[in-house]
């Protein structure tokens, strides 16, 4: 009785076809796995949108402090708001002027901030574009996800939910924690 074996030429062209279905299948994964993150970060914006419309709505109008952005019913104590996890918000959120020593070296994966910070320029940019202004970004997007990722000289894309409830995604260089860097064209 003969053995029937497989041929060193069968088993070079099963590895081959393999090899060839990886490779087409190896772009489809990453792209995925990059649309997949979109959706997360989506996802996280759209959340903390929501929390901060529960807020304002809860709060009146009698809580804001930068004239007349108070008008929009913001949280005067934004740290309260985005630190404790109230409204839904209960992920970390971190201040866009700047991280401290010990997270600067960390890599940066879920960087979701918020722009309700006394040190951001909130100020200046809620007066000027009202209800198109930057409330929570995202820049966890970038192929390099460290801190210098947010150099305003570096090309990044960032992702950020407008007061209005719009989800802006752009890329290019300046500062991204300002509304102007989601106002201009994406390079």
């Amino acid at each position: 009785m003969k053995r029937h074996a497989f041929t060193l030429v069968e088993v070079l062209v099963v590895l081959a076809i393999l090899a060839i279905v990886a490779t087409l299948l190896f772009p489809v994964y990453s792209s995925s796995k990059n649309a997949a993150g979109k959706v997360v970060s989506y996802s996280k914006l759209k959340q903390s949108h929501l929390g901060l419309l529960l807020y304002r709505e809860d709060n009146g109008g009698d809580n804001g402090h930068y004239g007349k952005p108070s008008l929009m019913n913001l949280p005067y104590d934004h740290w309260v708001f985005t630190d404790q996890g109230q409204y839904g918000v209960d992920w970390k959120l971190r201040s866009p002027g700047g991280c401290p020593p010990w997270e600067a070296e960390r890599k940066v994966t879920d960087f979701i901030f918020s722009n309700l910070t006394d040190d951001s320029d909130w100020a200046t940019d809620a007066i000027l574009y009202e209800e198109l202004v930057v409330v929570f970004g995202d820049i966890s997007c970038n192929p390099r996800k460290d801190f210098l990722a947010t150099a305003p000289r570096r090309t990044k894309t960032s992702t950020a939910v407008l007061l209005s409830g719009q989800i802006a995604t752009r890329t290019g260089r300046g500062d991204f924690s300002r509304s102007g860097f989601y106002s201009g064209p994406s390079r």
